[in-house]
């Protein structure tokens, strides 16, 4: 009965939100690929820096990638991986991490880069998720003695282990996903299901969503005042974003019927996030396995369906299948379908006046051509996954 009511009260909230139609208001620019058949857009800085990771000619493996200025630049991979990595932050500095290796969660075969001028180190983290404009790093590493994963930041000479929301637990772990210009930190710890977590002032602590049995819930975003979204999820209902403000609870629902995770948010407080929406069956009155993807822009009244800006359609996209980024103007990155692959995208509104990198920042990016190079992984084949990324 709960989860009945639960359901009737999430309804509620999507009739509330609404969604518009997406007005004709930004430039779309598909940014291609390293010569493979797919990309993926995975971080932006404030400058409008684009990484992530795409294929190189003949598919064989997946490399990071920095896009600036029209140009996709191949940044290269640490050795020892199978040439396979992917990038998944920038700041304006243009310093970029990721990833090497075919654990996209930090297991026995990933680990962290960072790449500036030219040059790409290893970073002492299984996996490297997020940088802020400070150019401190979030990311998770195993840890003795029970070598358990724990969210981590990196400050170019020491770590700082997060720890976890229960640390009588021997199994907790957790899971940095963002981290703020103030280098707050936000992503899960299992204790033992996942719970969002917030990292301030060297203490970590839950972010309670409430609305109990709750199944999961991660934060996956986090801007300079501290608002936190991300996905929750109950046993038997559809998953919902979040946003966390003020230490107040705010669902977001893209439709009925629909799985729905809140990505990132700007200091504006726009949210970005993604959507699979389940087809509904009128005559049995229920929701079908059958499912097709979306995304959304939510400016803290309505919801607006991103897949449906006619830009975007006149510049061959059918369709977004994920977003992951937005900055402080606007700007927003992501995945969309193109012909029958998968293509980085960038979004910018035509009201932004939105200048070139400084010539420091190119110079610091650089084009320099590595000898060798890296990709990004995704389960299920390289097309993005979209709105359930309970890990």
């Amino acid at each position: 009965m709960r989860h009945i009511i639960a359901g009737v009260a999430f309804a509620t909230a999507f009739l509330l939100l609404g969604i518009c139609p997406a007005d004709g208001t930004y430039i779309v620019t598909d940014l291609g690929t390293l010569g493979g058949s797919q990309s993926t857009g995975l971080g932006l800085s404030e400058n409008g820096l684009v990484v992530g990771g795409s294929y190189i000619a003949g598919d064989s493996k997946l490399h990071p990638f920095l896009w600036t200025q029209g140009v996709m630049q191949d940044l290269g991979s640490l050795a020892g991986f199978g040439g396979q990595a992917y990038a998944t932050g920038v700041n304006s500095a243009g310093t970029v991490i990721g990833n090497s290796g075919t654990s996209t969660l930090g297991g026995c075969c990933s680990l962290g880069f960072v790449y500036f001028n030219g040059l790409i180190d290893a970073l002492p983290l299984d996996a490297a998720t997020a940088i802020n404009e400070a150019g401190l790093i979030a990311g998770s590493a195993h840890v003795a003695p029970f070598n358990q994963l724990h969210a981590e930041t990196w400050d170019g000479q020491s770590l700082t282990d997060l720890r976890t929301l229960r640390n009588d637990y021997d199994s907790a772990t957790s899971t940095a996903n963002a981290i703020s210009n103030l280098g707050v930190v936000t992503g899960y710890s299992t204790i033992p299901d996942a719970r969002a977590f917030v990292y301030e002032n060297g203490a970590m602590s839950l972010v309670d969503v409430g609305a109990y049995p709750l199944r999961f819930s991660i934060g996956y975003g986090i801007n300079d005042a501290g608002d936190i979204v991300g996905q929750a999820g109950w046993p038997n209902a559809f998953t919902l974003g979040f946003l966390y403000s003020g230490g107040q609870i705010t669902f977001l629902q893209f439709a009925p019927g629909s799985d729905t995770a809140a990505v990132d948010i700007n200091n504006l407080g726009q949210i970005v996030g993604n959507a699979t929406v389940h087809d509904f069956d009128p005559v049995r009155g229920i929701y079908l396995s059958s499912v097709h993807s979306t995304a959304f822009l939510y400016d803290g009244s309505t919801m607006t369906d991103l897949s449906q800006l006619p830009e975007l359609q006149a510049a061959g996209f059918s369709l977004i299948h994920d977003v992951a980024a937005i900055n402080d103007r606007g700007q927003i990155v992501g995945t969309g379908a193109i012909g029958r692959t998968y293509h980085a995208f960038l979004l910018t509104p035509e009201a932004t006046s939105v200048p070139e990198p400084s010539t420091a920042v190119l110079l610091a990016v650089g084009s320099v051509a590595l000898p060798f190079r890296a990709r990004k992984h995704r389960t299920a084949g390289f097309g993005p996954q979209v709105a359930q990324r309970f890990p």
